[in-house]
């Protein structure tokens, strides 16, 4: 699924395989269910991405937040939430970049916002 707006929110959900979602302005929330096949990548200009995958998923996510401006105070707004466990995390002036593992990996999904926070969120599996 490949969803691209030049401005406005993004909301994708129940979505089995691999997603593409851009916006230039706004945020983008995805459900998502990777089959293992594809890749998916999340990006917003001035917004924050926000993906929910079940507890269960192998993915390796990449996260990226570039850090924009010249107030200080306002880039240490903005950071990476998660309720996985990340493998790396680096913090610069400009930028911040964690790397999540789940499950041992698989499929990349890469979650890239500037000036916004990043949030990976994890379902219980469905019985």
């Amino acid at each position: 699924m490949i969803v691209i707006t030049a401005g406005g929110d993004i909301r994708l959900e129940n979505v089995f395989g691999s997603m593409q979602a851009n916006t230039a302005g706004g945020n983008i929330f995805g459900e998502l269910t990777p089959s293992g096949n594809g890749t998916s990548q999340l990006s917003a200009v001035g917004g924050c991405v926000k993906i929910v995958l079940p507890e269960n998923a192998k993915a390796t996510i990449e996260a990226k937040i570039k850090l924009r401006g010249g107030w200080f105070e306002s880039k240490k707004k903005y950071d990476v939430h998660s309720d996985f466990k990340f493998d790396s995390y680096d913090k610069q002036e400009d930028e911040i970049n964690a790397r999540y593992v789940l499950n041992g990996g698989g499929e990349t999904i890469t979650l890239e916002t500037v000036n916004g926070n990043i949030e990976i969120r994890k379902t219980t599996a469905k019985k």
